[in-house]
């Protein structure tokens, strides 16, 4: 027949083996093999050695597994148990002051003494409850939040997909629904001639959505180039960085990140809608003079399109006529920005340097050349 403290023994290991007590309540250490039978919690071997030291009329100590235990202590830590215990001795502390497992014997002799010889943090357990219900409701509301959030997420990558990922996302669902559908009309069981015409109206509503689905890509391909072209443009306008003798870091614009903002804003106004004819005249007279400070065939290319815009604006020319006219004048004046020997910053964003002789439509003209009828 077992004994007393073979029965307690038992039952200690069964309060134990609970979650909340297979970390220690001091640091968090796993599987801890000490408890203070008093206070009803269980720690870790080092947070044990402070426990003794703080003196047995707060805390008396004993191993779970060296000691022989009584059945009424195994009953004070059945009844209180490390959340209970410290849902009392930690009401007011701010989980992040709590020691981790790696701690250092000062900073667990400095805890402990804290919470149980000052009681620093020890409160009304129902406060602590209420505020653990306030914590786990607000967990509830980021949580549902962040669901929601990722809900809305993936009704955004449908209606309007940029990525290769959105659209695989489009062409899988657009295929499931086609299978989805054959098969319903297959096990219908309908006539050949409705069968027929059913598959035929089902072909036609899936070429309807690849027609969508090409024209948002279509879109998403423009608006992506756009993305690009601003971000690049920005990180080349973009102060240096210098630190200082202070140690402090000061941004300051050279010459070159200078020049690369004034690009930048004159391809902005290139790209523009709604503005009136002489904001226009004026945005196409500044991008010419500035190509103009460079002789070759690309910017002599660049100041015939404008001049050729400007003819056309001053003769009353709708908008919609000059559409094309004005992709092609952004396109090349984007061009022109990304040469370094135009805009020195552009070398950081060039993947392998090109060497001048290879790019003839920037290379300067020359007299040879203009006799040689090559400027044309």
């Amino acid at each position: 027949m077992a004994s007393e403290a073979d029965k307690a023994r038992a039952a200690l290991e069964k309060v134990q083996r609970k979650e909340c007590n297979r970390f220690c309540a001091d640091c968090g250490t796993k599987d801890p093999g000490w408890a203070s039978f008093n206070l009803g919690l269980f720690m870790c071997i080092d947070c044990s050695g402070i426990h003794r030291s703080i003196g047995t009329h707060i805390t008396k100590i004993k191993s779970c597994s060296l000691d022989t235990w009584k059945m009424e202590w195994v009953k004070v830590m059945k009844a209180v148990g490390n959340d209970r215990a410290n849902a009392v001795w930690e009401a007011r502390l701010d989980p992040s002051k709590k020691p981790q497992p790696d701690a250092t014997m000062g900073q667990r002799e400095s805890f402990i003494r804290s919470k149980y010889e000052r009681a620093l943090w020890k409160g009304d357990p129902r406060e602590a409850a209420a505020r653990k219900a306030e914590d786990a409701a607000r967990a509830d509301d980021e949580r549902a939040a962040e669901e929601e959030e990722k809900h809305s997420a993936e009704i955004q990558r449908r209606m309007h997909p940029r990525s290769t990922e959105d659209f695989e996302i489009l062409y899988n669902e657009l295929e499931n629904w086609r299978a989805h559908e054959t098969r319903r009309i297959e096990e219908a069981g309908l006539p050949e001639r409705e069968r027929l015409e059913a598959l035929a109206q089902l072909l036609h509503k899936e070429t309807k959505l690849l027609q969508t689905i090409d024209r948002l890509k279509i879109g998403a391909t423009k608006e992506n180039r756009e993305r690009r072209i601003a971000r690049m443009l920005e990180l080349m306008s973009e102060p240096k960085k210098w630190e200082m003798s202070d140690g402090e870091t000061a941004q300051v614009h050279t010459p070159f990140s200078t020049r690369a903002k004034e690009l930048q804003e004159l391809y902005s106004g290139l790209n523009l809608p709604m503005l009136t004819v002489d904001e226009r005249l004026d945005v196409l007279l500044h991008v010419k003079w500035t190509v103009k400070e460079f002789d070759c065939l690309l910017t002599r290319e660049v100041v015939d399109l404008i001049d050729r815009e400007a003819d056309l604006l001053n003769r009353g020319r709708s908008e919609k006529s000059l559409e094309g006219l004005r992709r092609r004048i952004s396109n090349l004046f984007l061009q022109f920005i990304e040469t370094p020997e135009f805009n020195p910053e552009a070398a950081r964003f060039q993947k392998v340097p090109r060497d001048l002789s290879t790019r003839p439509s920037v290379r300067p003209v020359t007299d040879s050349m203009i006799r040689l009828g090559k400027t044309g």
